[in-house]
């Protein structure tokens, strides 16, 4: 609020969480005038600020310093209000059954009172848990409501804050909701102390991208018997999942980075086949030379992307290696 006839510019400096990127900066004034934020070099913006600010006009300038710090200087019109609207996103992690979080808290300079709403939500699972770390300050008053099972909500009100109270720069929160079912499939992996659990969404799973898969089969003298057997088994099995947009080419390598091919081809019921056919017939000779093999593959999946690119085609490249890796 600005009370006086003349434009003024207050500023300030705003502590986010180490992870936490500001994505957005909104200015709304009290007779409706709203801007929205862009990103300019360092010198652009100082400059459009100054010609805004020394017009009297509404503005504000936020910069990202180093990966917390964020200064910010507003331009105040006469006698009005001017409302700052500051968005970051961060990724939070769950962990012993919570989701940390922090959220700035200290002005950063004298206010007459300080008001902080805070709500989480989780519209699939519901909120079960929801906690504030208690204030230095005496006289804060702290509430925290249950909203209803989706969400939870706390309202922190202070007057008269100082610079010289003790207020943290950011105050730590946390949550918990329902996980749930975990989703079919995938691949758990465990530790003794936490748990993964690697699956595709199912989102993902309508409208599959097409692939573009380079199988590379080791044929080196250290896969005669049973590994080249398991190799044309693995490969087998792998094929038969492949849609008809999915394209697929097969190398093999021994003391050469590529000793034969076949392909490129659409996964159809005949390239299916024939490719099958093709590695059924293969023997075993030579040294194992790894890196050419990697970087002949890496090479064929740039041209078909490019292909692809061309044909307005969206491909997703994959090198899948059938080999002992003991490399010569």
């Amino acid at each position: 609020m600005n009370e006086m006839d003349c434009a003024t510019i207050r500023g300030f400096t705003m502590q986010l969480p180490i992870n936490g990127r500001v994505t957005n900066l909104v200015v709304e004034t009290s007779n409706e005038c709203k801007m929205t934020s862009d990103v300019k070099t360092v010198l652009d913006a100082q400059e459009e600020f100054h010609t805004q600010s020394s017009a009297g006009k509404p503005a504000a300038l936020l910069q990202a310093w180093d990966a917390t710090q964020y200064p910010v200087w507003v331009s105040l019109p006469p006698l009005g209000k001017t409302t700052i609207e500051i968005t970051f996103e961060e990724l939070l992690a769950r962990a012993n059954y919570e989701i940390p979080f922090q959220i700035p808290l200290s002005p950063g300079q004298p206010v007459d009172e300080l008001t902080m709403e805070i709500t989480v939500s989780e519209p699939d699972s519901g909120v079960t848990s929801f906690d504030i770390e208690p204030l230095a300050a005496s006289r804060a008053v702290v509430e925290i409501a249950k909203q209803g099972q989706v969400s939870a909500s706390a309202r922190l009100e202070l007057s008269n804050v100082l610079l010289e109270d003790d207020l943290p720069r950011l105050i730590r929160a946390s949550y918990d909701y329902d996980p749930a079912v975990m989703p079919r499939g995938g691949i758990v992996i465990g530790s003794g102390a936490c748990v993964s659990h690697l699956f595709n969404p199912s989102s993902l799973l309508d409208t599959p991208i097409p692939k573009n898969i380079v199988f590379v089969v080791d044929t080196s003298g250290s896969m005669s018997g049973q590994k080249l057997a398991d190799a044309k088994a693995a490969f087998e099995g792998i094929i038969q999942t492949l849609e008809d947009d999915d394209y697929f080419t097969v190398h093999t390598f021994s003391s050469e980075g590529t000793e034969k091919s076949w392909g490129p081809s659409k996964a159809t019921s005949f390239a299916k086949s024939d490719a099958s056919a093709f590695v059924k017939e293969l023997d075993a000779e030579g040294g194992t030379n790894l890196n050419d093999a990697f970087l002949d593959a890496i090479g064929r999946a740039k041209t078909i992307q490019a292909m692809a690119e061309e044909g307005d085609y969206q491909l997703v490249p994959i090198i899948m290696m059938l080999s002992d890796g003991q490399a010569t």
